[in-house]
């Protein structure tokens, strides 16, 4: 990619917003808003060490958490791949030019790790939560991280001109919550945010945003619709799954919490049984 490095970082974000664009429009032909990151071109292999370098230098990393380049992401996201036992942090394109704003880039990190920590990758939703689960986790994760980091990074992962609305003093009270910093519980909010969004007027669905989606593989275990399954075969990207009983599913989350928890009986029954070769793409992000 072609970067003019500043000579130092940037701390205020309208400055490093308009050295972002300038970076940007070097390397994208035509426009350069929207989903700038599936624009710009794809990481180097200098430019993704430099970028995992610059990540565990600034933040600390568990052995469990590893980082993943997703150039087809436009936020970072993350996951937990049972196969490996391990979490893993993604980063977008755009993350490499964010390094240059550090306030920005170390909060898009302790965001994905709030939603490690809480479980949001591993967690079972039922399937009525599952349009606003993310919105929920995103404000109660949001409420740990300095406001003025999370807009800025906000602001320039969505090119926009406004902060981010997912921060308990906006969220709630539009969901009928009194402000509480630390954030609701899980259910309190779930409740709270399906009821409003229930009562809202309907009307027709905007165009759905950009999403990355893994490619899955042997072994994963996928929702298809309202039920799970195990992925038996990839041809491309005709992919055949078995269906799994959602009991079986629910077990499955239960048991791998404990096995990354260190329950020396969960990892000896999860190998027993052969729980332990199975991976979830279950995502928080």
């Amino acid at each position: 990619m072609k970067i003019d490095y500043p000579d130092k970082p940037f701390d205020e974000v309208e400055p490093f917003k308009e050295w972002y664009f300038e970076q940007v429009e070097k390397n994208v032909k035509g426009n350069i808003r929207g989903n700038i990151t599936k624009k710009l071109p794809r990481w180097t292999d200098e430019e993704k060490k430099y970028v995992f370098r610059w990540c565990r230098a600034n933040m600390n990393f568990p052995k469990k958490v590893s980082l993943q380049y997703a150039p087809n992401a436009q936020t970072l996201f993350s996951k937990y791949k049972t196969a490996k036992n391990k979490y893993i942090i993604a980063l977008p394109t755009s993350f490499l030019l964010i390094t240059q704003f550090p306030r920005a880039a170390k909060a898009g990190l302790q965001h994905e790790f709030g939603h490690i920590l809480n479980g949001d990758c591993i967690r079972y939703i039922d399937p009525k939560y599952r349009s606003i689960q993310n919105e929920v986790y995103d404000v109660a994760i949001n409420a740990n991280i300095q406001r003025d980091d999370i807009d800025a990074l906000y602001r320039t992962l969505f090119d926009s001109k406004t902060g981010c609305p997912f921060v308990p003093d906006i969220a709630y009270p539009k969901w009928g919550l009194p402000v509480l910093d630390t954030g609701w519980t899980h259910e309190v909010a779930l409740d709270a945010c399906y009821n409003y969004k229930q009562s809202l007027p309907k009307r027709k669905a905007p165009p759905k945003p950009d999403t990355y989606i893994e490619t899955p593989v042997v072994g994963d275990i996928i929702r298809v619709g309202e039920v799970y399954a195990r992925v038996t075969e990839v041809d491309g990207k005709k992919v055949t799954s078995e269906k799994l009983d959602k009991t079986a599913a629910i077990e499955f989350i239960k048991r791998m919490k404990k096995v990354f928890e260190g329950d020396n009986e969960a990892v000896q029954e999860a190998i027993s049984t052969g729980y332990i070769n199975v991976i979830t793409t279950i995502q928080g992000g």
